[in-house]
């Protein structure tokens, strides 16, 4: 009875989201407040959103909500988005291969007996890192985009600070 009663639910808001009735970025009720209107289990609530969000329909944010996802993005457009043609795709920042996690955990483990904490928290120093760092950090990108003369590196706080070097 329960799963005839979700998959109908789901059924009846993806209808509404494929006909123009809920539109993108629509936000749908809490599942509490959906649980009451229509009388239904609150198990049964999370099932009708999490079929919605398998099928594509609906995305949720962590102290937002439920929202209606844009059909016309697609779904890989963000985390599990690549950049084409051996780009660097700097539109998230987070780990870009698949051993990284593991080096991030190893160095956020040293990282509190390597100096200066309070300084390595702080914004990058306009004129770049120091010689050595910026060839540590040549060494370690090599394998992932070739060689770079650690000269020519740069390394930055963010898009803004790059932005503001470069005019």
């Amino acid at each position: 009875m329960a799963k005839n009663t979700y998959k109908a639910l789901a059924e009846r808001l993806s209808d509404q989201i494929h006909n123009g009735e809920l539109r993108p970025d629509c936000k749908l009720p809490p599942h509490r407040k959906y649980q009451e209107q229509l009388n239904i289990s609150l198990g049964i609530a999370t099932w009708v959103y999490r079929e919605l969000k398998d099928r594509g329909l609906v995305v949720g944010e962590t102290g937002r909500g439920v929202f209606v996802r844009d059909q016309g993005v697609p779904l890989t457009l963000g985390v599990e988005q690549r950049a084409p043609d051996g780009l660097v795709d700097l539109v998230f920042n987070m780990p870009s291969s698949d051993g990284d996690p593991e080096l991030l955990r190893t160095a956020r483990r040293k990282i509190p007996t390597a100096g200066d904490l309070d300084a390595m928290l702080r914004y990058q120093p306009h004129a770049g890192r120091p010689p050595h760092e910026r060839a540590i950090i040549a060494d370690y990108l090599k394998d992932r985009i070739g060689k770079i003369n650690s000269e020519n590196l740069l390394v930055i706080s963010g898009a803004q600070h790059e932005l503001a070097l470069s005019l």
